[in-house]
C-alpha cells in the first residue's frame, strides 16, 4: 500500500468515514482544512526513523506472538501426554504389560 493511500485510509477513520472496496474513501464530515499536506509530511525527517521504529515494533511483536503460540503448543503437548499416560496405565494389568515390554527391549551384555 502507497503512503498517499495509508494517509487517505488513516484520514477518513480519523474523520469519521467509511472506506468502501476499490480504495474509494467516502468521508462523513468535511476534511480538515488546516491539516497539514501530503507534501509536507513527504519531506519530514521524522518519516524514515518513524519507520524504522515502526518496523522494529511489529518485528519484535511478531516474535513475542511466535513465542506465546509455541509456549501454547508445548503446554497442549504435555496435557495431551499426560491424559495418554492416565490413560495406559489406567489398570494394573496395563501397568503390568507395560513394564514387562519395556524390560524385554532392554538388552543385555
Amino acid at each position: 500500500m502507497s503512503v498517499k493511500a495509508a494517509l487517505a485510509k488513516l484520514s477518513a477513520t480519523a474523520a469519521g468515514g467509511a472506506l468502501l472496496a476499490g480504495g474509494a474513501v467516502h468521508v462523513a464530515e468535511k476534511p480538515v482544512t488546516d491539516a497539514p499536506s501530503y507534501k509536507s509530511i513527504k519531506g519530514a525527517k521524522t518519516q524514515p526513523r518513524m519507520i524504522k521504529q515502526a518496523q522494529a515494533t511489529i518485528e519484535s511483536e511478531k516474535k513475542a506472538a511466535v513465542a506465546d503460540i509455541k509456549a501454547q503448543v508445548a503446554n497442549l503437548s504435555v496435557e495431551i501426554a499426560e491424559k495418554v499416560i492416565k490413560e495406559e496405565l489406567s489398570d494394573k494389568g496395563k501397568q503390568q504389560k507395560l513394564v514387562e515390554d519395556m524390560l524385554g527391549d532392554i538388552k543385555l551384555n
